[in-house]
């Protein structure tokens, strides 16, 4: 009998010293508490999970990463403050805002849903002067884009849609409920037509790479909702990259930076020879850098109309320019 009280009172401490230690970590969020999401970057030698244990208040992870030594989570205030005193003993060394990225939206761009429009073909060779602009056809001649994989990180992409080859496009979603080939704003798809729309058939829209592999990666889910955190497109960028992506599109972004999705861009280009291409801004010359785009790792892509003239839409702080005025997407 002593020793079955012995045992249990055995039992009872250790269960309590485990609770103890998951205290904070796992204990519900009320719905009146105020969470913040942050892109956090633990200690070199620091354990994920004995980092977690070690925040007091309410902590959950949005974002774990394989390649990145970060991860995204959300706190309320009482975690955030105690993740702002582990940074004193080393525990956390660097906790940045995980801010929001939205899909950028260019006026000039055409779709061909409204094609069948009596002047559709009056505009036709005037809208695809971008193909001869940057020597498509030419290009063409030696390759469609054979044997390489791009990646489309963006609201998904209408595989219903008669110009696309969909035998070339797989994806991944990055939410379990966002299916990454159904497109609700749409963006994905219309970027996935100028990279990739098939030649030859009703609607006489080419794409640039049309013989190219298609990877979709889903971020943004409808009209209402369109805005991943920055610690989403790492993420994607990440996945893109595992899955054999070499090329990666991002016709997104925002105003703001933040140290850690920097790094995380620039540790998956150097580790898997990534090129990442991203709008540059649509917000005028005299408007600040625009994020990803503007980050050393990432191309930054600004907008030229058929005369080679600047869009008055495109910001200064690109690397390139291409064709954006009056192109004809999807």
């Amino acid at each position: 009998m002593m020793i079955a009280l012995l045992f249990q009172i055995f039992l009872f401490k250790i269960t309590t010293a485990l609770l103890d230690d998951l205290v904070g970590s796992y204990r519900v969020i009320s719905d009146s508490s105020e969470t913040f999401g942050k892109f956090v970057q633990f200690g070199d030698d620091v354990e994920f999970q004995y980092a977690l244990q070690s925040i007091e208040g309410a902590v959950a992870t949005r974002n774990e990463f394989s390649y990145i030594d970060a991860y995204a989570v959300i706190v309320d205030q009482e975690g955030l403050d105690s993740m702002m005193k582990q940074m004193e003993n080393g525990i956390v060394t660097q906790i940045n805002d995980d801010i929001l990225r939205k899909p950028l939206f260019n006026q000039q761009m055409q779709s061909v849903d409204q094609s069948l429009h009596p002047d559709f073909s009056n505009r036709l060779l005037k809208d695809r002067y971008n193909l001869d602009l940057i020597q498509i056809p030419e290009a063409h001649q030696h390759t469609k884009g054979e044997g390489v994989k791009i990646c489309i990180i963006d609201s998904g992409v209408d595989t219903q849609h008669i110009d696309l080859d969909t035998t070339t496009f797989t994806g991944l979603n990055t939410k379990s409920e966002l299916e990454w080939n159904i497109d609700m704003i749409p963006h994905g798809t219309n970027i996935a037509g100028i990279i990739s729309a098939v030649h030859d058939n009703a609607f006489e829209v080419e794409g640039i790479a049309p013989d190219a592999a298609i990877l979709v990666i889903r971020v943004f889910e409808n009209s209402s909702r369109d805005f991943e955190f920055a610690s989403g497109l790492v993420k994607a960028v990440e996945r893109c990259a595992i899955a054999g992506a070499k090329i990666i599109n991002m016709s997104l972004g925002g105003f703001d930076s933040i140290d850690l999705e920097q790094r995380g861009f620039s540790s998956l280009v150097a580790r898997f020879g990534l090129l990442i291409v991203a709008a540059g801004g649509n917000n005028g010359f005299t408007a600040p850098p625009f994020y990803p785009a503007s980050y050393e790792d990432v191309i930054s892509v600004g907008a030229i109309d058929e005369l080679k003239f600047r869009w008055f839409g495109s910001q200064a702080f690109v690397d390139i320019v291409a064709p954006g005025v009056e192109v004809l997407g999807l």
